[in-house]
């Protein structure tokens, strides 16, 4: 998948350290696509949402 919208997000990931132990990482497409099924009956979801949690 290519990043369109979110792109600074990209370029810039959030490491909050050893206080929150958080990165930014995304999940596959294939898992974004069964979230569509699941709760958009099937429906994509919008680009800029996909881009985020890919």
């Amino acid at each position: 998948m290519e990043i369109e919208y979110l792109k600074t997000l990209r370029d810039n990931p959030v490491d909050f350290g050893v206080t929150m132990n958080y990165t930014n990482r995304g999940i596959p497409i294939t898992e974004i696509e069964q979230l569509e099924q699941t709760w958009n009956n099937g429906n994509p979801f919008p680009k800029a949402l996909r881009e985020l949690l890919f």
